[in-house]
């Protein structure tokens, strides 16, 4: 709220909230003012300021019959450097589907892509605000700071990129939207434990490597869908069974962890290009004997605690790179010898 006193009176300014712009103008003709007349306009800009200012989450103003307008206007609100986006022409700021990075069809918002736009001076960002019909959300690199409430995010979401930013808080993965197949949420400073088992059903891409993810994860009950997951740069800890990954998997990157105990690497999806498990606490002898001669990706296993013997197939055609370990000495299914330039000590 904004008070300005003119010689005429008083003009008082509330926010812009709900698409809905308010003033009031009291005339006091004398520079004295009856201050018997003041108390009953103050409880009227009370009551109109509670109103005004009222906790969405209460319902007072529900969110999502708030004017397309307002909710991009609220959504940048605390980002210092938002005119970089909506001031590309005098009337550009009125209208939210001129602003720079976002597209509309039929007067909805279904795209917002604003990469490193305000990546200087970074902000709040509410996402809460986002309309209800965007399909594509892209705000990676911009050091934004808050929160994300997977509850909150558009149903009909499809992509979504918030990767380096500030976001801080826990991540409730159970709760993204139901068709979300694309989510970037790594480099931020995201905190707690990841819960793989109740992934949206839709999902091909999930990356939230470089947060402060602790605990454990269970990687058994995985979409079919999925075919990259990157949790690499945590904090978690504990064993972990890559034996039923899903059938279309492609890549997996659990690097720079603390994961412990041995290591089985059995049932692979032939898909597999990638299985990184390099730089964590592995241990034991390592048995690759069950690979498919058909897998040709490659399972870095680099700067563990994989000691002893390494089994192979004679007819491996996977890279594995094994340096930085305590490998005596690898043998084939027959137990001789085996030399191979796919294997990197």
């Amino acid at each position: 709220m904004r008070l300005k006193f003119l010689s005429f009176g008083l003009k008082i300014s509330f926010p812009r909230i709900c698409g809905i712009s308010i003033s009031l103008d009291i005339p006091c003709l004398e520079q004295n003012i009856d201050f018997e007349f003041l108390p009953s306009w103050y409880f009227y800009i009370s009551i109109m300021f509670s109103v005004l200012t009222a906790d969405f989450s209460l319902g007072r103003c529900a969110i999502s019959e708030m004017p397309q307008q307002a909710l991009m206007e609220l959504l940048i609100t605390e980002i210092p450097e938002s005119e970089e986006v909506t001031t590309s022409s005098p009337t550009t700021t009125e209208n939210c589907c001129m602003w720079r990075g976002v597209s509309c069809t039929d007067g909805r918002v279904l795209h917002i892509s604003w990469m490193l736009k305000f990546n200087e001076k970074g902000g709040h960002i509410d996402l809460r605000y986002v309309p209800v019909d965007v399909i594509v959300l892209f705000m990676h690199l911009n050091n934004l700071d808050g929160t994300i409430d997977c509850v909150s995010l558009p149903s009909g979401l499809f992509k979504l990129n918030l990767s380096r930013n500030c976001l801080h808080g826990s991540l409730s993965l159970a709760e993204l939207p139901p068709n979300v197949q694309q989510v970037h949420i790594n480099d931020n400073n995201l905190s707690g434990s990841v819960d793989l088992t109740r992934l949206p059903k839709a999902i091909q891409v999930l990356f939230l490597g470089a947060n402060a993810f602790s605990g454990t994860i269970n990687l058994s009950c995985l979409p079919d869908t999925l075919v990259t997951l990157s949790l690499q740069h945590c904090e978690l800890c504990g064993s972990v069974d890559v034996t039923h990954l899903s059938s279309k998997m492609d890549a997996l990157n659990l690097m720079g962890n603390q994961f412990s105990g041995s290591i089985v690497i059995e049932n692979l999806p032939a898909s597999i290009r990638c299985l990184d498990l390099q730089n964590n606490l592995f241990i034991g002898e390592l048995d690759l004997r069950s690979l498919s001669c058909e897998t040709k990706g490659i399972i870095y296993l680099a700067n563990n605690k994989i000691s002893g013997i390494v089994r192979v197939h004679h007819a491996l055609k996977t890279t594995v790179v094994l340096r930085g370990n305590k490998v005596t000495h690898v043998v084939d299914e027959t137990g001789a010898p085996f030399t191979s330039v796919k294997l990197k000590f």
